[in-house]
């Protein structure tokens, strides 16, 4: 079972409802919706949560619920059923054998699987469109976007259908939608959470990932998946010891104003606090706009897995993303090798930063949620993807560590991503200043950084 040291870190209010009753209730909230659920797991979910409520004193984990309940993005081989990638081309595949690891570690957790959700076909865009599937609401507004391509996930977490998404992240999949419905998103290193029985995107820059209400949940779904590895995180109240690096500049650049505006406000209220900022230059990231190695290692390598199912199913796959899929068909394995290299020097170049300065802060999207008639012209809506992948990318190039908390200092206006990177395999460290970011923006806003969503979208149901 999971930790209970760590499940006591969790806030404090505990509830006298069953886990079985609790599953029903979330089971029954994701029929009242369209768009985020592919398939529930219904008899599995209930069946798990009788086991929890037969045990003498189970864990509660997240605090406020008598389950962990976990929604899973459509690309994590589940036993008994079949992963989509939100496409129609494994229809006819044989459901799963046995679970990807990650899926077999929730379960062993005591995590209760609730099922499969929407996401962008192929985790082809972040957008968090899906034409065969549907796209769910942006839970904050109707008319935007949610982002993805963890879409599903993700507004099932902000709604309170469940208490955490499982997803993955090779240029922002996790961290976009967390930031746009207002939750916490984690993408670990690569290596800290399994990839196998994962359909890929592009394998070299992708990690599996984590959207929760809050860090301590975050805490718990690593805990549970690591096996318990690194489990001594603490809730620092002390930010003398943050340090945060922000190449101004360059965040100014690309930030929509009422982005920045919203980040300055978040940057000032952190040094109130006692956090170290550091203005870094933006030569660095400079280069990343020059090189524009998005354009050649994805594409590559999600080509390579799709060049056979392409030659035997390509009558199955949607045409555009069929079409963006073959893009990577004309780029030279020399090419690939060279920007490879390329981004080995910029992953030592970026540590060196971060060693120096401190963590890595920006915002994690540059511009608040797009309305959805604003992405229905493919080639708007292909400049706003990459638009939308401009700060997160940095991670998955580097392989960091990184984290996006909600800020919203006003419940009238939209939220944006904090958005903390850090080293290569300081996932633990990341966790830690995610707590201490996360206690003072529960002490300046009065409310803790997702309970205040889910009252607040309960309508939206």
């Amino acid at each position: 079972m999971m930790s209970r040291r760590v499940c006591e870190q969790s806030d404090v209010l505990r509830s006298s409802e069953s886990a079985t009753s609790y599953i029903r209730s979330r089971i029954e909230a994701a029929r009242r919706t369209q768009g985020i659920f592919t398939e529930l797991f219904e008899a599995e979910a209930l069946w798990a949560a009788r086991m929890l409520d037969d045990q003498a004193d189970p864990p509660r984990c997240d605090g406020l619920s008598p389950a962990l309940s976990v929604s899973i993005k459509d690309v994590f081989r589940v036993k008994g059923h079949i992963a989509h990638a939100g496409s129609h081309v494994f229809d006819d595949d044989a459901p799963a054998m046995r679970d990807a690891p990650v899926i077999a570690k929730l379960r062993r957790s005591g995590a209760v699987l609730l099922g499969y959700t929407t996401m962008s076909a192929f985790g082809q865009s972040s957008l968090g469109i899906n034409e065969v599937f549907g796209t769910p609401k942006n839970p904050f507004d109707a008319d935007r976007i949610p982002g993805g391509s963890s879409s599903g996930i993700s507004v099932a977490t902000a709604l309170d259908i469940t208490t955490a998404g499982l997803g993955t992240d090779t240029g922002g999949s996790v961290r976009i939608p967390s930031a746009f419905c207002g939750l916490v998103g984690y993408k670990p290193s690569r290596k800290r959470f399994s990839l196998m029985g994962v359909i890929p995107v592009a394998r070299s820059m992708e990690a599996v990932g984590v959207v929760a209400r809050t860090v301590e949940t975050c805490i718990t779904m690593d805990t549970a998946l690591t096996g318990g590895l690194d489990t001594n995180f603490i809730a620092c109240s002390q930010t003398q010891a943050l340090r945060f690096a922000i190449p101004e500049t360059y965040v100014v650049r690309h930030c929509d104003e009422a982005v920045w505006q919203s980040f300055r406000h978040a940057v000032s209220v952190l040094r109130d606090a006692g956090a170290q900022i550091s203005y870094v230059p933006s030569n660095l990231f400079d280069e990343v706009d020059a090189v524009e190695p998005l354009s050649i290692i994805p594409a590559f390598e999600i080509y390579a897995w799709h060049r056979r199912l392409l030659e035997t199913r390509g009558h199955l796959y949607e045409p555009a993303v069929r079409d963006l899929i073959e893009s990577g068909r004309t780029i030279a394995s020399r090419e690939y090798a060279r920007m490879q290299a390329w981004r080995k020097q910029f992953k030592s170049a970026l540590e060196a930063l971060i060693r120096h300065h401190g963590t890595l802060l920006t915002p994690a999207v540059c511009l608040l949620p797009p309305f959805r008639h604003e992405v229905e012209d493919a080639e708007a809506a292909m400049k706003l993807n990459r638009r939308m992948l401009t700060f997160t990318m940095f991670a998955n190039l580097a392989d960091s560590s990184s984290l996006t908390l909600p800020w919203q200092t006003n419940l009238a206006s939209l939220p944006i991503g904090l958005m903390l990177t850090g080293c290569c395999d300081q996932d633990q460290r990341i966790l830690d200043e995610g707590l201490a970011v996360q206690h003072i923006i529960r002490q300046v806003t009065g409310h803790d950084t997702g309970q205040e969503n889910s009252a607040t979208l309960s309508v939206q149901r």
